[in-house]
């Protein structure tokens, strides 16, 4: 197998790895807004999602959607 198909299998692999962390992180994040809600500690949730995301730009519709 040449080098050139070898690293498409690997940048395959290391994109395929980084969606699922990324699915991971939106998973959880909606969990933890869900979990502040039920403590009725809604002023908590931005610094939670600014922490995780750096900035509500980058924050997936999912999430935005749940606050």
């Amino acid at each position: 197998m040449s080098q050139s198909k070898l690293y498409i299998i690997e940048m395959k692999l290391i994109n395929n790895v980084f969606n699922r962390v990324q699915v991971t992180i939106e998973r959880l994040c909606v969990v933890c807004i869900q979990a502040l809600a039920e403590m009725d500690c809604w002023q908590e949730v931005l610094p939670m999602v600014l922490n995780v995301y750096e900035s509500v730009e980058k924050c997936p519709v999912t999430v935005i959607q749940l606050w």
